[in-house]
């Protein structure tokens, strides 16, 4: 099954006036097929030490990548804070597949390498139905450069692990014992895979790394210090340095009194393989929302708990970019872009948010999707629909072909 929760919302606004349409793009009952990336718009003996938690839940993607670049290898997702939920460490299949906004169905990693950090937290925010504080992308370099600020860790390996080619080929990378790893060994067991495409194995090394980091940063008040209190400027973050070592320093207590949870997202095989040749799989949509409510309730927004909406974007003027533009304008309002296709044609003038039944609830959250946007006309279609709730025809005012300015685009009818 095709699975993607959608914890979307409700938005709340006033009256609406409504035109009745009869003959409009209608959302496709199949997901279309991948299309050319288009630009991103935007961009134990020792007591351990109190630490300043976050009130509310902190969370942080980080996501590496091979050197130079391109889709994510690995995707780990950090977590503190919240009264409701564990600290946690929760493992992201990269093969999982997503609608990636402005590019169809396609693999998380894959978000990365179309549109950068953006895209990819557009992506794993939509697939998830969360809200994420920050997300660090790195490449070997700057994760052995994290790494080795410890001083370097003794990790237990548990077997031997070989790296094997598809020609045959075969080399010893890490012997099964105790032994100690500077920092670029350390992010090379973080993304070691013996062969290409087990990306549900590698969260065990991972697992087995960061348990070993988060237990030395527990005891050890002068290595937080060391790896942390600058904000780990080689993680690239944007948020104060403070909030960098809050987090971690919760993790480590967490680890240390045996409340921190290490988690893999629910998928199931799809069958297929990406660009890689690696396993694609579906986020298992029962299991996601008891996965999602355990971990992460609190960055659930508080928009998003009344049920899901979920939107089709329809680019109706031909210029790149038009779905990333409309899904970061939908972000934080309780919406969720399910769908991104080209309209039946590029002429369309004015934008059409396009409804499929009259309730007031369907029209006041219309009426939201327009003030986000800043235009639009609401249009209620007789063609019924199963895949999506709303679907929004960008028009030539929102991809900026007019003179209006975002006042004038905004005020409701008369």
């Amino acid at each position: 099954m095709l699975a993607v929760v959608l914890v979307l919302a409700l938005g709340i606004a006033g009256g609406v006036a409504t035109t009745l349409v009869a003959d409009l793009p209608q959302a496709s009952a199949d997901l279309p097929a991948p299309a050319t990336a288009a630009p991103w718009v935007s961009e134990t003996e020792q007591a351990v030490p109190d630490v300043t938690v976050p009130v509310d839940q902190s969370t942080l993607l980080l996501a590496t990548t091979a050197r130079g670049g391109g889709p994510a290898n690995t995707l780990t997702l950090f977590s503190s804070g919240g009264d409701e939920t564990p600290e946690s460490v929760l493992f992201i299949p990269p093969g999982t597949l997503t609608e990636v906004p402005g590019v169809g169905l396609q693999t998380m990693a894959s978000a990365l390498q179309f549109g950068g950090a953006p895209l990819l937290q557009s992506s794993v925010e939509g697939a998830l139905g969360i809200g994420i504080d920050q997300v660090a992308v790195v490449g070997p370099e700057e994760l052995a450069a994290f790494f080795d600020r410890s001083g370097g860790l003794t990790v237990d390996v548990d077997q031997q692990l070989i790296k094997r080619r598809a020609n045959g080929s075969a080399r010893v990378r890490f012997e099964a014992g105790s032994q100690p790893m500077d920092g670029a060994k350390l992010a090379d067991y973080w993304t070691f895979t013996e062969v290409d495409g087990e990306d549900l194995a590698l969260f065990v090394r991972q697992q087995d790394l960061m348990e070993t980091l988060l237990e030395a940063l527990a005891f050890d008040e002068a290595l937080r210090g060391r790896m942390l209190a600058d904000g780990a400027p080689a993680l690239g973050l944007t948020t104060e340095s403070g909030w960098t070592e809050a987090l971690f320093s919760a993790l480590a207590s967490a680890a240390e009194a045996g409340r921190l949870e290490f988690d893999i997202t629910p998928v199931e095989p799809f069958g297929g393989v990406d660009g890689r040749g690696n396993p694609t799989f579906l986020l298992a949509e029962e299991e996601l929302e008891t996965f999602v409510a355990t971990y992460l309730a609190p960055s659930v927004p508080e928009s998003a708990k009344n049920g899901p909406v979920r939107v089709q974007v329809l680019n109706g003027v031909g210029t790149p970019g038009l779905a990333e533009a409309v899904d970061q304008a939908l972000r934080g309002g309780g919406f969720r872009v399910v769908q991104t296709e080209n309209a039946n044609s590029f002429d369309y003038a004015e934008t059409r948010i396009l409804v499929y039944d009259e309730r007031e609830s369907t029209l006041e959250r219309a009426d939201r999707v327009r003030e986000l946007l800043g235009t639009g006309s609401i249009q209620v279609s007789r063609q019924p629909q199963s895949m999506v709730d709303m679907s929004i025809v960008v028009g030539s005012d929102f991809a900026g072909g007019d003179e209006t300015s975002p006042e004038q685009r905004s005020g409701r009818p008369e």
